[in-house]
């Protein structure tokens, strides 16, 4: 995955017959589809360049034109699709708060020092997000909750854990 680019939503179908798309957001802020003008999209076909002509929401989905496509057909080429905008456009987030990007593939060590694996996947639960650490056939499900996860120090790509009574077993 391309690191200098973020990936904010998933292009569903077209809608409409004028180029208009249902677009999955892949993001906390869908609302930042109103202030963004030029993304790329990833396809299976390579990438590309548009320029947002409009944006508007129907909950969850945001539906998108963008500039140059008047038609269904050109739409639909699009679906599936990755919209990304570059890494320096994300919004800053409080302290203490991550990307998930900058969560996966982190080092996770127990506070005595003992590895237990890396981040492979964020579930997302409603109440708290559950981090997938994985070595080798072994998995654990970690609760993303500040009693359990101590440390994220992204410069070293590490997690501390605190695990519960129970958590490893």
């Amino acid at each position: 995955m391309d690191r200098s680019f973020l990936t904010i939503g998933e292009i569903l179908k077209p809608v409409g017959l004028r180029g208009e798309m249902k677009v999955s957001p892949l993001t906390d802020f869908p609302e930042r589809f109103n202030n963004l003008r030029e993304v790329r999209i990833q396809t299976k076909n390579g990438l590309s360049s548009y320029e947002i002509e409009r944006a508007s929401y129907r909950n969850p989905f945001v539906y998108i034109s963008l500039k140059g496509l008047s038609s269904s057909e050109e739409a639909r080429s699009l679906a599936g699709g990755l919209i990304q905008i570059p890494e320096e456009d994300r919004i800053a987030l409080p302290e203490g708060s991550y990307y998930q990007f900058e969560i996966k593939g982190l080092d996770v060590y127990l506070e005595g020092g003992r590895f237990l694996g890396k981040v492979t996947d964020i579930l997302r639960t409603g109440a708290n997000d559950v981090y997938v650490v994985g070595q080798g056939e072994k998995e654990y499900l970690i609760p993303a909750l500040r009693s359990v996860v101590k440390e994220i120090n992204l410069s070293e790509k590490r997690m501390t854990l605190h695990p519960m009574e129970g958590l490893l077993e």
